[in-house]
């Protein structure tokens, strides 16, 4: 398996590969692991989800300089972090005072927050740890407006657990 999705403590901006130069943005990273736990009396999901963005142009920009991730109401996050690596290699940092929990127009919680700085050519990244509540139903949906460079996912859970999947 993949060793856990962390954060480069000194990120280095990533070259645009030429095929992808007309694109509004590029996904250069999507990670995401779930691993499926017995605690207590019932099953967690420990869900982590890693992305880096490159954005280049106006569209691009408009796509990814604001987050919205829908959260169930039983959901914990001990952790998000956000930050946007300018061209020149400056990292912003996105505040933990920024980030905010609200309720969206169907009353689903979602936490929401902008990314600060983000201009032509700069890469927003973020990482996402949440503790869900077991369902017998769900998805994960790899599909996004922009071209995605590397992706993966792993999932890991007891052996009296069993999943069917497709693709």
């Amino acid at each position: 398996p993949k060793p856990a999705v962390e954060w480069e403590d000194n990120p280095a901006i990533h070259n645009l590969p030429p095929a992808y130069a007309n694109e509004p943005a590029l996904m250069l990273t999507y990670d995401v692991t779930k691993d499926y736990r017995f605690e207590g009396k019932g099953i967690e999901v420990y869900y982590t989800m890693h992305r880096i963005v490159k954005v280049m142009d106006d569209k691009g920009i408009e796509m990814f300089n604001k987050v919205s991730i829908p959260v169930g109401s039983r959901t914990r996050v001990p952790l998000i972090k956000a930050r946007t690596i300018l061209a020149n290699g400056k990292v912003i940092d996105i505040p933990k005072d920024m980030i905010k929990v609200t309720k969206n127009e169907y009353g689903q919680y979602e936490i929401v927050f902008a990314m600060e700085g983000v201009e032509k050519n700069a890469e927003v990244e973020l990482l996402l740890k949440e503790i869900r509540s077991f369902s017998l139903f769900g998805s994960e949906s790899f599909q996004f407006p922009v071209p995605v460079l590397s992706s993966h996912f792993d999932l890991s859970y007891p052996k009296d657990l069993v999943f069917e999947e497709k693709g």
